[in-house]
């Protein structure tokens, strides 16, 4: 066999082995999810726990009167401060988890959803690079249409919604806000 042809067979080799290695991770990543795809719910004294599978917890949640949206860190995450990489929503009737949104970074990317915000009409949330480039997102949970897509935002502390505006609070203290679905 000619080296030229060595190398195409090599090459075609590895792009076979790379795909295996990717369908692999993503059935894998499917069937976990689909594990942890219920969640019991247990109401006591007034208040109501969302417990997810063993190893998993729920952090940075929006309650609306049926839906609960939520992050979620799995047991074996390595990162040293919580970014996701989907968004998640509880059934509160069924305890039914079903993933809302997923960035399309790998979960090994320091990229991803820093934390969800809302009021119950609106859906926020903060999607940071690993450079610490923040977007802000808010979804109309009623129209299903996002209404807000802001790029290259300062690190801001808070994010609230308040009578269809998004107020938030730079790092440097000042207080900024842009109105929603041009209300």
């Amino acid at each position: 066999m000619s080296k030229g042809k060595k190398i195409g067979v090599g090459v075609i080799a590895l792009v076979l082995l790379v795909v295996a290695i990717v369908a692999i991770v993503a059935v894998r990543h499917v069937m976990y999810v689909k594990q942890l795809s219920t969640v019991r719910i247990e109401k006591r004294d007034g208040v109501t726990r969302y417990i997810g599978a063993e190893g998993v917890s729920f952090y940075s949640m929006v309650d609306t009167p049926n839906k609960v949206y939520t992050l979620m860190n799995t047991e074996g995450d390595t990162d040293a401060y919580q970014i996701a990489h989907q968004i998640y929503v509880i059934d509160k009737k069924t305890g039914k988890m079903n993933e809302f949104y997923d960035t399309g970074y790998s979960k090994w990317s320091f990229s991803g959803v820093a934390q969800i915000f809302g009021d119950g009409r609106y859906l926020g949330w903060e999607e940071r690079t690993a450079d610490n480039v923040s977007t802000v997102k808010v979804y109309d949970l009623d129209s299903g249409k996002v209404v807000a897509n802001l790029k290259d935002m300062e690190l801001a502390d808070f994010y609230k919604i308040v009578d269809d505006t998004l107020h938030w609070k730079e790092q440097d203290n000042k207080a900024k806000s842009v109105r929603l679905n041009g209300n």
